[in-house]
C-alpha cells in the first residue's frame, strides 16, 4: 500500500473544517499533479479515527464497498 503525504494540499476556503457529527473533520484539495489513486484538483474530507468508535471506521469502509458493487454513481474513481 502506497502513504500518501496530504500534509502540503491547501485546505478548503469555505469548508475547511466541518465542525458537523461527532468528529470534526477537514476538507483538502488534491494538487494538480498526477498521484495514482487520486483525482487531481478534488476536494477530499478528511476524518481521524477513534478508539473508542472502531466499529465506525469498519461501517464507512463496508459502505464504500458496498456502494461501488451497487454501482452508485460519482463513486467510480475513489479507491482504497
Amino acid at each position: 500500500m502506497k502513504i500518501i503525504d496530504v500534509s502540503n494540499w491547501r485546505p478548503d476556503e469555505q469548508y475547511a473544517i466541518f465542525p458537523v457529527g461527532a468528529r470534526d473533520k477537514e476538507m483538502i484539495w488534491a494538487p494538480g499533479d498526477k498521484i495514482e489513486g487520486v483525482k487531481a484538483n478534488w476536494p477530499y474530507l478528511f476524518k481521524e479515527s477513534i478508539d473508542r468508535y472502531p466499529d465506525q471506521f469498519w461501517t464507512e469502509i463496508v459502505a464504500y464497498i458496498v456502494s461501488k458493487h451497487l454501482k452508485v454513481p460519482g463513486l467510480s474513481h475513489y479507491r482504497l
